[in-house]
């Protein structure tokens, strides 16, 4: 994908990417990008990663910038199967290691929004071109071939790494899965405060063994955590328009539920291994409409589009997202805002070629439902 001077555009990983897809390649590690303050920047490469069925796992950058401020492309791109990686390195006095990878390396950008989690960035070992290496100070280099380097480049690969692991043990993960996980097992790290939207650093054996996911509720936070063996587990399918709830299905970790069909329920979490339960529904009889969404969404902002067709005036055009989000509706006589709902009644939707846009502006904890609505 570069040459051998490192270098390369961004065509060249679009055209990677679609290769990968067409090969069933499920996991991407890119440890490079630009900087860009174009907020529509690279549209067909966002595309590309955006309609890449695996996870792209790519490095947030070495310019020390905040990339909330100054965009990280492609790792500002806010894409479920997409995880911007941030660089910690070792605290070092008089030659000793005081503190093993708890710092921000030096150079690594970061973001509360922009950037997902950190890993090992520091003094790492890694292999270097041989064509490159004249060109490069070879006290950086312990023998031809060999690097020792920093920088996001190095820690990239290291959740790239255990995103692998993961789907090798557990294969029913999707993309959206394993960033959620790594994410959600990560170590809390106070000098990641405000650095990371996940404020972690990456854990490789809480992502392995410790994790439960509880999927298609509302708040899938309830009852979504890591957990240590042998505890007890609660979890809450919590509500869904349009719907009742009807039993639990184990997706994940063989684990035998206290009630199977009780939104409500318990059980006791097995030791190495993570556990995904699904809250199965059925449709409401009593409910009078109909849905222009209904799916599960990762953490950060999304819009959804309409058009004048889809809705017939008179009616009540609600949108519901993950609790910590906020909801903003734009058409063209309305625009209001909520917390995590919105009903907009609608005198006049407009002709049929009119837009109409749901804004859901979600933190990083904002993982879940949205259903977008008609009621009649």
């Amino acid at each position: 994908m570069w040459n051998s001077s490192g270098k390369g555009r961004s065509s060249y990983v679009e055209r990677a990417i679609n290769y990968a897809t067409s090969i069933d390649i499920p996991i991407l590690n890119f440890s490079g990008g630009w900087s860009s303050t174009n907020p529509n920047y690279d549209v067909a490469l966002a595309t590309s990663i955006n309609n890449f069925p695996g996870l792209f796992v790519c490095s947030a950058g070495n310019d020390n910038y905040n990339n909330g401020l100054t965009p990280h492309y492609p790792a500002n791109y806010r894409l479920d199967n997409l995880i911007s990686v941030g660089a910690i390195q070792n605290t070092i006095s008089n030659g000793h290691n005081e503190r093993w990878f708890e710092h921000v390396y030096s150079g690594s950008n970061f973001g509360a929004q922009s950037v997902d989690i950190f890993a090992p960035g520091g003094a790492i070992l890694s292999t270097y071109p041989i064509d490159l290496y004249s060109l490069d100070d070879p006290n950086h280099h312990i023998a031809v071939g060999y690097l020792i380097g920093n920088g996001t480049s190095a820690a990239t690969p290291y959740v790239a790494g255990v995103a692998a692991l993961l789907l090798a043990k557990y294969p029913s993960y999707s993309a959206f899965d394993l960033k959620r996980v790594i994410m959600q097992t990560g170590t809390t790290n106070a000098n990641l405060s405000g650095q990371c939207t996940s404020g972690k650093q990456l854990n490789a054996y809480a992502a392995l063994g410790s994790h439960v996911t509880v999927k298609s509720g509302y708040d899938v936070a309830t009852g979504t955590g890591s957990y240590s063996s042998g505890a007890t587990v609660t979890i809450k399918a919590g509500t869904r328009f349009g719907y009742t709830f009807s039993h639990w299905t184990v997706n994940v970790g063989g684990v035998t539920l206290a009630n199977f069909y009780s939104a409500t329920t318990t059980f006791s979490k097995p030791s190495n291994t993570n556990v995904v339960v699904t809250a199965n529904w059925n449709s409401d009889p009593c409910f009078d409409g109909y849905f222009l969404f209904d799916g599960e969404i990762g953490a950060g902002d999304k819009l959804f589009t309409f058009l004048g067709s889809d809705v017939e005036t008179g009616n009540t055009f609600n949108v519901y997202a993950p609790k910590a989000s906020q909801i903003y509706v734009y058409g063209p006589w309305l625009n209001m805002n909520g917390g995590d709902f919105v009903a907009a009644p609608i005198w006049w939707w407009g002709d049929p070629s009119t837009y109409w846009i749901a804004e859901i502006q979600g933190t990083w904890n904002s993982w879940g439902v949205v259903q977008i609505w008609v009621e009649n």
